[in-house]
């Protein structure tokens, strides 16, 4: 069965600082639902990634298995900065390409890489806007990747299109239920978990808002 390699780009950015308590404990709940899904479907292996970005990124899961996430805290998460969001893709993305590359080649792994900011690109000084559409299109294409956009932007949907993000695995929220958001990413991550044990050419979704 296929590795689920689940790629998390968190804005850590000043603005994010209002909910910075929902989104830590969103984040550990998160967590939580994956641990016991695969304890659950122990033949299916999910390993976890976090990006957290402001004017820096700094990645402190890599491929984890669940079973050995230590809960965030309010030290891991300090909102303060500029939004390198452009940077916080390249990197997450082409890291973690470069690290199971042999396992994508061989079909042995599928990647889930979710985008959450509640505001704009203003610091990124690696990437730019046409690279990260390159390299999503690119990895949309192999079907091995799928990516979802989460802002809090008016011009949310426009801004992940302009990403090569499919409109339908991209959402505008508003910024005091980030903590309904996140647990809508956590809903479609345990429902592909589900789907995947009965069915290994499921498709990741994003969960409708009920």
């Amino acid at each position: 069965m296929k590795t689920i390699y689940y790629q998390l780009i968190l804005d850590r950015s000043g603005s994010m600082d209002s909910v910075r308590g929902e989104t830590i404990s969103s984040f550990n709940e998160q967590v939580s639902a994956i641990r016991q899904l695969v304890k659950d479907f122990s033949d299916q292996p999910v390993r976890v990634s976090l990006t957290l970005f402001n004017d820096r990124i700094d990645i402190p899961l890599q491929e984890e298995s669940p079973a050995q996430i230590k809960p965030l805290t309010r030290k891991d998460y300090e909102p303060n900065g500029t939004t390198s969001l452009l940077d916080a893709i390249g990197m997450s993305v082409t890291r973690l390409q470069t690290k199971i590359q042999d396992q994508l080649t061989a079909g042995e792994a599928e990647v889930i890489v979710v985008i959450l900011t509640d505001g704009h690109e203003n610091s990124s000084r690696t990437y730019h806007l046409a690279q990260i559409a390159g390299l999503i299109r690119e990895l949309e294409a192999t079907g091995n990747w799928k990516f979802s956009y989460l802002g809090a932007t008016l011009d949310a949907i426009d801004v992940a299109a302009q990403m090569n993000i499919d409109r339908k695995y991209s959402v505008r929220f508003q910024k005091e239920h980030t903590d309904r958001t996140m647990s809508k990413v956590s809903d479609s991550v345990a429902s592909y978990i589900r789907r995947r044990k009965v069915d290994d050419n499921a498709k990741w979704e994003m969960e409708e808002d009920e």
